[in-house]
């Protein structure tokens, strides 16, 4: 019997598949248009629109291929058997996300504030000309900044716009891995990885300040999930899901997109093994050539349809993105010297002879070597023993779990997130190795349990002294992270003065002012990311820089107009009790003068 068009399309299984097929039609359609309406150039308005169809075609995407009794059976079913652990790691993980969130780390300036709120306040004014084009170093694409407009909504120009999202991703992070581990190794790894993930410094960090980089930490995680899922059933569906979830995660951020690249390599090995085995099966053994080269075609044929699935939703997931996307900005080249337009063929030469010592850098970057670029604590990813329990996990997740798939990420991801890159361990290139970092140290944790257990079978008292003991050094570096205040370091005494000042300037409305430095301070306030800082806590207050040279570097005068300066009140802090608001390893007093025009 012959095979019609349509029999591609019901290749989908499951329940109510004409209504699936209907939908992902459908889906395809609206993606379609939003592209069309995109590609001639519309106004605002109209590229709001083609955002919301796309939008659309994404949520139809999802509504026909997910089973959503089995997510919320997936999702509550540790809270059914095991609820104490459950709410422990969560109760954790909300403590370490939300606890001080304003205050620390103290200042907010840079790619938190220019990432995060400003380009959510910019692209609600349609500063930006085209909202499917991508940020200003081209790493993120303004879709991102879009997923902030409710919370600048709720917020307003306040911290919280980026942190308290950043924190929820934080929070989901950790629960996400503990259904991974926990579906995939077993419900104690599960509770030990969580615990690991909620105390890594870097993660910390993140979840509390910049929504961007905590944004590709959890979507390397769902990555995981996903990849284990369509591995383990491997339906046309599962296809669907994979290729729309990664369609929309690498226009995110460019250090997810590495993970979305080694996500296909696995994908695609995945379905050549099973072509080739299909064909040994049911091929070798027919002599006549029509009949070899029928049974042929549909051995290519089942991984041809899958590989079809997946690139077309995603496409659908990418979204009109595509139309603002070339080369470089996808490849993210001008951060790999070896491929910069700007790098002369000598460089370019003496940086692929150096590549060798850089991986190892990198790679060493999970046990010894120091990692940093917003967090300036410069340590590694792991440090000790979780360093040590991290080796011994490997060598578990090769030898017991043979997840080989892992160590494609777990090696590969150094390279391309830090070894070519022009900056060798950054650390908001990193963090897509958090969920393995993670999983590995449980996995090491756990080894010491069991041969605690076989040492001592039957010894409660033993049993819970070790799982305390492992607990507390698998929380330490969160403990050190708040007590060494690690966030707040690299920050000087003109950001905190800064900082005051925003806070006071949201809470007076003068319309104009003018901040009065010395020379230094002067030179550093006329950066542009501090007058980002001014733009984007204080929209309607005009800030006008003047400089007095012989003004100490410690005082900030404020005032109505430059040179009109009535000093009436003086406001000290950096002092006891407001330990989070000082610079660390700073004891001089810091000094708000305000002209007295402007005391509230």
């Amino acid at each position: 019997m012959q095979s019609s068009p349509m029999d591609f399309l019901r290749a989908l299984p499951g329940k109510k598949s004409f209504w699936r097929t209907a939908a992902l039609i459908l889906a395809a359609a609206f993606y379609a248009l939003s592209l069309n309406l995109v590609a001639y150039q519309p106004s605002l308005t109209e590229q709001w629109a083609a955002f919301f169809i796309w939008i659309l075609a994404i949520g139809l995407t999802l509504a026909s291929v997910l089973d959503f009794k089995q997510i919320w059976q997936s999702l509550s079913e540790p809270w059914r058997e095991e609820p104490a652990i459950i709410a422990a790691v969560l109760g954790l993980a909300v403590l370490a996300s939300f606890v001080l969130l304003r205050q620390y780390p103290f200042v907010a300036l840079g790619d938190q504030v220019r990432d995060g709120g400003l380009e959510a306040s910019r692209l609600l004014t349609g500063a930006f000309p085209n909202i499917f084009a991508y940020t200003p170093y081209d790493a993120a694409g303004l879709v991102v900044p879009t997923l902030l407009i409710p919370f600048y909504k709720l917020f307003g120009n306040s911290v919280y716009t980026w942190r308290f999202p950043a924190a929820l991703l934080g929070c989901l992070d950790v629960y996400l891995l503990f259904l991974l581990a926990r579906n995939y190794f077993s419900k104690r790894v599960a509770a030990l990885a969580a615990i690991t993930l909620i105390a890594i410094p870097l993660h910390l960090y993140y979840s509390r300040t910049e929504f961007f980089v905590m944004l590709s930490g959890i979507q390397s995680t769902l990555i995981l999930i996903l990849i284990h899922y369509c591995l383990r059933l491997g339906r046309y569906r599962d296809y669907v899901l994979l290729g729309v979830s990664l369609g929309f995660i690498t226009g995110c951020y460019a250090s997810v997109r590495t993970v979305v690249f080694f996500s296909f390599i696995i994908i695609a090995f995945v379905l050549l093994k099973q072509a080739w085995q299909f064909y040994g099966e049911t091929v070798s053994g027919h002599q006549l050539f029509t009949t070899k080269f029928k049974h042929t075609f549909k051995a290519l044929g089942i991984p041809a349809k899958k590989v079809i699935f997946l690139l077309l939703f995603f496409l659908v997931g990418f979204g009109p993105r595509l139309l603002s996307t070339t080369p470089r900005i996808f490849f993210h080249t001008d951060v790999v010297p070896v491929f910069s337009a700007q790098t002369s063929g000598l460089e370019q030469h003496a940086d692929v002879s150096t590549l060798g010592g850089k991986y190892v850098k990198s790679l060493l970057a999970y046990i010894s070597e120091p990692v940093g670029y917003h967090i300036k604590d410069y340590r590694p990813l792991l440090a000790w023993p979780l360093n040590l329990l991290f080796l011994a996990g490997l060598i578990i997740l090769l030898t017991q779990y043979r997840h080989y798939w892992y160590f494609l990420f777990i090696f590969g991801l150094p390279l391309t997130n830090s070894a070519i890159t022009d900056q060798i361990n950054a650390d908001h290139r990193l963090t897509p190795l958090l969920p393995f970092c993670a999983l590995g140290v449980a996995l090491g944790a756990d080894l010491i349990i069991k041969i605690f257990h076989k040492a001592y079978p039957g010894n409660k008292p033993v049993y819970a002294m070790v799982t305390a003991a492992l607990i507390a050094c698998l929380l330490w570096p969160g403990v050190f992270f708040f007590y060494h205040r690690s966030a707040a370091i690299g920050y000087n005494s003109t950001d905190y003065l800064s900082m005051d000042a925003e806070y006071f300037l949201q809470n007076i409305n003068a319309g104009q002012v003018c901040l009065t430095a010395s020379a230094d301070n002067f030179s550093y306030l006329n950066l542009l990311h501090v007058k980002e800082q001014y733009e984007y806590f204080n929209p309607t207050t005009a800030v006008t820089l003047s400089q007095i040279p012989n003004l100490p570097n410690n005082v900030l005068d404020i005032s109505k107009t430059c040179g009109n300066s009535d000093p009436a009140a003086s406001f000290k802090y950096c002092g006891n009790p407001d330990f989070w608001f000082c610079p660390i390893n700073d004891s001089t007093p810091l000094f708000l003068r305000v002209d007295k025009n402007l005391v509230p």
